[in-house]
């Protein structure tokens, strides 16, 4: 069966790069921002989903969806400032669900010092995944993990059923077991990617990252491919020539 459509022609310009639009909505579910990110450059998406721009925890998406208050995610009762890993910065917590907010908010003196605007940023965001849960276009949810055992995956699967027309799971598994099975979880509606070692994206060298990205797009595409998922997303030989 023939799945690739040629990409359309670019839709819009954001300051001097060519931004595409697809008839597949891509949105990401990730603890980071990687590998979403990776696939979002490589098709030249812009837009900043729901769940980008910090760390998400897969289960706790799952309890945030569930729960159907998504502006609970910027409720100053639930937020909490802490150190970040390394202790270098200040970084917003989530108390509610296990969310941090590594880059969103501005300290001065212990206050937020940017609220309105987080607010703002949030209520597009979550405006726009309101839309996307009533549009009629495949949705293909993003993610990575290192421990896919731990994950609540027929659970959201469930979520999606009801919640959605047309969906899509694709999970980058890293650093796993091979020797075990990656999941229980059997559906037309998942796709699980068994990667290699976990690889830091931002602090590898260039020759690294374009490795990187076409590997994980390649991979992606053939995800879809095996699911007969119909996209109009670019072939990798268009865009690594070979």
């Amino acid at each position: 069966m023939l799945r690739y459509i040629p990409p359309p022609a670019p839709r819009f310009f954001c300051v001097g790069i060519c931004v595409m639009n697809y008839c597949v909505e891509l949105l990401h579910f990730g603890a980071e921002c990687e590998p979403g990110i990776i696939i979002s450059d490589v098709l030249r998406l812009k837009r900043k989903t729901l769940f980008m721009a910090g760390r998400y925890s897969f289960n706790s998406i799952l309890d945030y969806l569930n729960d159907a208050n998504y502006e609970n995610i910027y409720d100053r009762l639930c937020l909490t400032p802490g150190h970040d890993v390394d202790a270098s910065k200040t970084i917003m917590r989530h108390q509610l669900y296990n969310f941090q907010f590594p880059h969103d908010y501005m300290f001065e003196n212990g206050e937020i010092t940017n609220y309105d605007a987080i607010v703002k940023r949030f209520d597009e965001k979550i405006a726009n995944f309101r839309n996307v849960l009533r549009n009629e276009r495949m949705v293909i949810f993003l993610g990575y993990t290192c421990d896919v055992r731990s994950l609540r995956i027929k659970e959201m699967l469930g979520w999606m059923q009801k919640n959605m027309i047309r969906f899509h799971l694709v999970l980058f598994s890293y650093n796993d077991d091979k020797a075990q099975p990656l999941c229980n979880v059997e559906s037309k509606n998942l796709s699980i990617i068994r990667m290699g070692e976990r690889v830091w994206y931002w602090s590898t060298t260039q020759e690294k990252k374009e490795e990187i990205k076409r590997d994980h797009y390649r991979r992606f595409i053939q995800s879809l491919d095996e699911k007969n998922i119909v996209h109009d997303f670019p072939h990798p030989d268009e865009i690594f020539n070979g």
